[in-house]
């Protein structure tokens, strides 16, 4: 499917080199995310770089949003992202889209 344009992100500015994204339902705070988070400060620790967390749970609106968000920043680096939607269906076709326009952009 064709690739919309970026929706307008009205989100806090990221000011760091490196941006995470994730499904992680913040309600929940599982002990998988907990380790998953504690893995990307340890590793951001050891390069002696920051980074933004943000969390979408399955809402794939808000997911395209976040990685569009993160791709406009002025001193963005990498991005590591998540992508918990199935081939095929509208979340992931909207993660796809979004992480395309951010590899184009770079």
């Amino acid at each position: 499917p064709a690739c919309d344009a970026a929706s307008p992100a009205a989100l806090a500015p990221i000011s760091t080199p490196v941006a995470v994204i994730t499904h992680e339902q913040s309600t929940i705070g599982s002990a998988f995310w907990r380790r998953w988070r504690k893995g990307a400060e340890d590793a951001a620790g050891q390069l002696g770089v920051s980074f933004s967390y943000r969390t979408s749970g399955y809402n794939a609106q808000l997911h395209a949003r976040l990685i569009d968000h993160a791709c406009d920043a002025k001193y963005l680096v990498s991005v590591v992202v998540t992508v918990p939607f199935a081939p095929g269906t509208e979340g992931y076709n909207r993660s796809d889209c979004a992480i395309k326009r951010c590899l184009h952009a770079k």
